[in-house]
């Protein structure tokens, strides 16, 4: 019937997959009605240098699998979506994001960028131990490495046919008043 879709935050080119990031996935900046960015998981940002940013992360944001986000994740994050063949492209005057306390990041670019606000909107934070715990294994089990309003349910995950989401209790913007989600998966008839 097909392979098993994978649920990382980039390696797919689906529209769908990416309205179910929007739905699992916080970013740095999110975009407002009129495209602009503006901080999601950040509290507050200066602009060190023409290359140089220093964000100051939002606390007690707690990823599905119940770690609080911290520095170490937006470092490994921004690392991971470097190393994506899609995002790579997003990320390429980026030249890396280093940690300077545990609720500080230091954004480094090649070059000055204008548009970095709609860069930092493109990269998903994502828990590193619980990636690490996957092993980058996205699709086998409803993963939990996302801040998102929703996360995935474990008692109806089958990719190859159904699956939900369930509001998340602990969203750091407060629970969702839609309580679950459900997708299901049409089979295309191609032999025609």
């Amino acid at each position: 019937m097909g392979e098993t879709p994978t649920l990382s935050p980039y390696s797919h080119n689906a529209t769908a997959g990416s309205y179910m990031n929007l739905l699992t996935y916080s970013t740095l900046f999110a975009t407002d009605m009129d495209l602009n960015p503006q901080p999601e998981l950040v509290e507050s940002y200066e602009n060190e240098s023409e290359t140089r940013w220093v964000l100051h992360l939002k606390q007690g944001v707690k990823f599905h699998n119940g770690e609080t986000m911290t520095a170490d994740d937006v470092v490994f994050s921004y690392a991971h979506a470097q190393k994506d063949a899609h995002m790579g492209s997003y990320c390429r005057p980026l030249d890396h994001v280093e940690k300077v306390d545990d609720y500080t990041v230091k954004i480094v670019m090649n070059q000055p960028f204008s548009p970095i606000g709609h860069m930092l909107h493109k990269v998903k934070i994502m828990s590193k131990k619980g990636v690490e715990e996957l092993g980058n294994d996205f699709g086998k089990v409803p993963n939990k490495v996302g801040t998102g309003p929703y996360m995935w349910d474990e008692n109806n995950y089958n990719p190859l046919s159904s699956w939900s989401a369930v509001a998340f209790e602990d969203y750091h913007r407060g629970k969702a008043k839609i309580e679950k989600i459900t997708w299901n998966v049409i089979a295309a008839d191609t032999s025609a």
